[in-house]
């Protein structure tokens, strides 16, 4: 089967601009007294998944930098597009890895805030005014679209002839942050279109996958299970901490803690109660803190770590 890749990096395009839409004015200024929390937690988080990949190279012999990059919880599409732009990586790997905790954060993190909302005594309040995307423009100036298109396309090309890692990701992404700050609220999305580039980017992550090779990895995904369910429980130790240093629900913690995509953790603190611009700010944090610091210092380290067995997995799924 054959995917085109303009598909895919079409989709990869709109994904950015919706990160990059997430920033306000009003956001940055509420978050400023967290930035030091968001980077140690978002260090600390890295660190930890870098502990879980060194145990996981020892109870499966897989290749160490596709078990890192499987683990660290950056978001599906961005971390397995990076895996794919480093050859030593095994994307079945990586994609297998980042797919079963993502499944594990959707199915899992909203029962525990359901439950604890319930019958942990605890009464949620949201403590900001921020709501899930209320702040952008609903009946924005064909002007604004204008802007923004022109600032999208200016961000691709500039992405790739830096030679950025997930370049026509992150460069949109800057360059709507960059439109944002200076006065232009960015429009809403349209559903279809951000429909489409699920459908773009998940169809290509799905052919990056063979049965056939999953099959050979059930050690591998029953101990990212559990890897997983280890990671859940950290994020909550995280949170307590959080909620203690900053007099913030723990619930807002967790969800701002926990290691799942903005979407769905947004939408799961917008249906608690919680604080949607803690939740957003510190998932967009994580991202692009992985994105623009830590995504190439692995693309320099390594081609530098040696020849590995992820390397002939790639030649097996490359269409």
């Amino acid at each position: 089967m054959y995917w085109p890749s303009g598909l895919r990096q079409t989709g990869l395009v709109i994904l950015g601009y919706a990160l990059g839409s997430y920033f306000t004015l009003d956001m940055v200024r509420q978050l400023l007294v967290h930035l030091p929390a968001m980077f140690i937690s978002t260090v600390l988080l890295i660190l930890f998944s870098v502990l879980l990949s060194l145990g996981l190279f020892r109870l499966t012999g897989e290749d160490w930098p596709s078990l890192l990059i499987g683990s660290i919880p950056g978001g599906l599409a961005q971390m397995v597009v990076l895996g794919e732009e480093l050859e030593q990586i095994n994307p079945i790997v990586v994609t297998m890895m980042q797919m079963i905790r993502i499944l594990v954060v959707i199915f899992l993190v909203p029962g525990i805030i359901w439950v604890w909302s319930q019958y942990g005594g605890e009464v949620l309040l949201s403590t900001s005014d921020f709501r899930f995307g209320e702040q952008r423009a609903q009946a924005a100036p064909v002007f604004h679209y204008l802007l923004f298109l022109l600032a999208v396309i200016a961000g691709v090309a500039a992405a790739v002839k830096l030679s950025l890692p997930t370049a026509y990701l992150i460069g949109p992404s800057i360059a709507t942050i960059i439109v944002i700050l200076l006065g232009v609220p960015a429009p809403e999305l349209p559903a279809p279109i951000f429909i489409l580039s699920q459908l773009f980017i998940g169809t290509h992550l799905g052919l990056q996958i063979q049965p056939g090779k999953i099959l050979e990895r059930r050690k591998l995904g029953l101990y990212t299970l559990l890897s997983s369910l280890l990671l859940l429980v950290f994020t909550l130790l995280m949170a307590f901490v959080m909620s203690q240093v900053y007099d913030v629900s723990i619930l807002s913690a967790y969800l701002s803690m926990a290691p799942g995509g903005i979407a769905e953790m947004g939408i799961t603190a917008k249906e608690v109660g919680a604080d949607l611009t803690l939740v957003t700010g510190y998932h967009l944090f994580r991202v692009f803190f992985i994105l623009l610091v830590l995504a190439p210092l692995l693309k320099w380290w390594i081609p530098r770590f040696g020849r590995h067995s992820g390397k002939q997995g790639k030649s097996q799924v490359t269409l």
